[in-house]
């Protein structure tokens, strides 16, 4: 891992923050998030099951759905 890369990592973390994504969220799961600008692993997310998939795509919506009223 570059310096460069442990800077976008580092700015990733703190963007996730800001939209409330906890910061263990991105770390110590089993599947890599590369950067599409080099390749490199920027976070480890954790593998979820479908019933918990479909509760945050529910969630999701319900949150655009108030939020297109804005």
């Amino acid at each position: 891992m570059t310096l460069a890369t442990l800077k976008f990592s580092a700015e990733t973390a703190s963007l996730m923050a800001s939209f409330g994504v906890d910061a263990n969220a991105l770390t110590g799961g089993t599947l890599s998030v590369r950067s599409p600008i080099n390749g490199e692993t920027i976070a480890a997310v954790a593998e979820i099951s479908a019933d918990d998939t479909r509760k945050a795509i529910d969630a999701a919506h319900k949150a655009f759905l108030e939020w297109r009223l804005v």
